[in-house]
C-alpha cells in the first residue's frame, strides 16, 4: 500500500511541477535557500533527480561565483575536531591496544544549512570504524571532501613519539570511503617533525582542467590519488618531501628541499594545490623576527603517474606581515593573505601560470578587508587574537577560527566577513579542520549521478 501511494505521489509530481520547462525549473531551484532543501527536491521525483545530477545544469546552478554563500560551488560543510588528545602513557597505551571498537574518533560540527546536518557527532557516523582505527585520531587537513588524520598507534614499543611509524588515514565522510596508509618508517623527519600536508585527487592529475572542471571518475571510486608530506630531517637538518601513492600503497624515497635551519614554514601546514602542484610558504629564519619580510614558495609537482616529485623554490616580492597565508581566488589565481590584528591584506598574482619559476613575473594588486569581529575583540582581550587559526577554502575564501568564539568566513572577492558557526572550547578548536566539498560533486555522490 505504501509503495502504491509513493508511486501515485511521484506520478502526480512528474505530471505537475516536474513537467515545467528547464529554464523555469532553473529559476525555481536557484531560489532554494539551502543545499539540504535542494537535495530533498532532487529526491522528490525522477525528472528532478535527473536534472539535478546533470553536470551542465549544475554548472549553471552553481557557477564559480566569487562569494561564499548557499550558491558558492565550494561549500563549507562543517568542521572536524579531535575529541580527545592521545598521550603516549602506559595506561592509555594498554587501553589503546585492547580497543576494537570506535571510541573518541574525531567529532564533526556541521555549519547551519549543511547537507551533513544532524548535530555534533563523531566520524564513525560517516565512516565504518568497527575496529577503532580512527580512535583518538587528530585531523590534519581536508581538501575536496577528503580528510587526512593522524592515527594513534596500537604498539608503543615499536613506535616512539619522535621516530618511526607515522600512521596516517584518509577518509571521505560523504561516501564512507577510508584508506589507511602503511607506516612511514624510513626517514628521521617523522612524528612531531612532520609539518606540511597536501592531498591530491584525480582532478589534480588533469592539470589542464580549469575552474569549471568536474571530475570524470565514478562517485564510488577513491577520491584521492596521492599524498605529500614535508618534515624536518633530524640528521641533515633539511626539509624533506615524501610522496605516497594510493594506487600502489607505497611511499617514495624522500626528496631534500631546503635547509630547515635557514627557512621556516609560514602560514598553514596544509598546502594550497593549484593546477596540480602543491605550494607552501616559508620565510628566512636567519633574519631578525621584525625583518622577516621576504617570503619563499616551495612547490612540489608529481611527475607522471608515479610518486616521483619535482620541487621548485621561488622568492616572492611580497611583504605580507608576520602571518601570511596562501590561497586561490575564485578565478583560479594564486594569492597571499596577510593577517593583521583586525584586518587582512590580499596580494593577487596577475600574470599567467607559464612563468612560475620567474620571481619577476609575480605582479600583485593589494586590497584590505576589515574584520569587524576582530576589531570588537581587541579592546577587551588583545591576547585572544594570538589564538586564531586560519584556513584556506576553495574559490577565494579564508576561514578564521577564534579562541572559542566562533568561526568566520572571509570572502576575499566580496570583502565580506560572515560568522558561520559558534565554537565551544570543549570541542578542541585548536585541532579543528574545516570540511568542504564542491557542491556538484556532492550531489553526484549522494544522488548517484554519473
Amino acid at each position: 500500500m505504501a509503495e502504491e501511494a509513493a508511486t501515485e505521489t511521484e506520478g502526480r509530481t512528474e505530471g505537475g511541477a516536474a513537467a515545467l520547462p528547464e529554464d523555469v525549473l532553473f529559476e525555481i531551484f536557484s531560489r532554494v535557500n539551502t543545499v539540504s532543501d535542494l537535495l530533498r527536491c532532487a529526491l522528490s521525483c525522477k525528472p528532478w533527480r535527473r536534472l539535478l545530477t546533470d553536470r551542465a545544469f549544475l554548472r549553471r546552478l552553481w557557477p564559480d561565483q566569487l562569494g561564499h554563500g548557499s550558491h558558492h560551488r565550494s561549500r563549507l560543510l562543517g568542521f572536524f575536531f579531535q575529541q580527545r588528545r592521545f598521550v603516549r602513557r602506559k595506561k592509555l597505551m594498554k587501553a589503546r591496544v585492547k580497543q576494537h571498537s570506535s571510541a573518541f574518533a574525531p567529532a564533526f560540527l556541521p555549519t547551519p544549512g549543511s547537507p551533513l546536518a544532524g548535530g555534533c557527532r563523531d566520524l564513525a557516523a560517516f565512516v565504518a570504524d568497527a575496529d577503532g582505527t580512527f580512535n583518538y585520531a587528530q585531523p590534519l587537513a581536508s581538501r575536496r571532501g577528503v580528510v587526512l588524520v593522524r592515527l594513534a598507534p596500537r604498539d608503543c614499543f615499536q613506535r616512539t613519539a619522535t621516530a618511526g611509524g607515522l600512521l596516517l588515514g584518509l577518509c571521505n565522510p560523504v561516501t564512507g570511503e577510508r584508506h589507511v596508509a602503511p607506516p612511514l618508517e624510513t626517514c628521521a623527519c617523522l612524528g612531531r617533525h612532520v609539518n606540511g600536508y597536501a592531498i591530491l585527487t584525480g582532478d589534480d592529475d588533469d592539470t589542464g582542467g580549469g575552474v569549471d572542471h568536474l571530475p570524470r571518475r565514478r562517485p564510488s571510486s577513491p577520491a584521492f590519488t596521492r599524498l605529500l608530506l614535508t618534515g624536518l630531517h633530524q640528521d641533515d637538518r633539511h626539509i624533506h618531501l615524501h610522496s605516497y601513492s594510493a594506487a600502489t600503497r607505497c611511499w617514495a624515497g624522500p626528496t631534500a628541499c631546503l635547509h630547515g635551519d635557514k627557512f621556516r614554514m609560514a602560514g598553514a601546514a596544509a598546502a594550497v594545490v593549484h593546477r596540480g602542484a602543491a605550494h607552501w610558504l616559508y620565510f628566512d629564519a636567519r633574519r631578525p623576527q621584525d625583518e622577516r619580510h621576504d617570503l619563499y614558495a616551495p612547490s612540489a609537482e608529481l611527475v607522471g603517474t608515479g610518486t616521483a616529485a619535482r620541487v621548485s623554490f621561488t622568492k616572492l616580492p611580497v611583504d605580507a606581515g608576520w602571518s601570511p597565508y596562501l590561497c586561490v581566488t575564485g578565478d583560479g589565481r594564486l594569492s597571499i593573505v596577510g593577517v593583521r590584528a583586525t584586518s587582512v591584506e590580499v596580494w593577487t598574482r596577475q600574470d599567467g601560470d607559464d612563468a612560475d619559476g620567474d620571481p619577476a613575473a609575480w605582479l600583485w594588486t593589494r586590497q584590505a578587508i576589515r574584520i569587524p569581529a576582530a576589531a570588537q575583540l581587541v579592546p577587551e582581550c588583545p591576547s585572544l587574537l594570538q589564538s586564531i587559526h586560519w584556513f584556506h577554502l576553495d574559490k577565494g575564501a579564508m576561514v578564521a577560527v577564534y579562541n572559542g568564539d566562533g568561526a568566520f568566513v572571509v570572502d576575499i572577492a566580496r570583502e565580506v566577513v560572515e560568522k558561520v558557526v559558534d565554537c565551544s572550547l570543549s570541542l578542541g578548536y585548536f585541532s579543528c579542520v574545516p570540511y568542504e566539498m564542491d557542491l556538484p560533486e556532492l550531489f553526484l555522490l549522494q544522488l548517484g549521478g554519473q
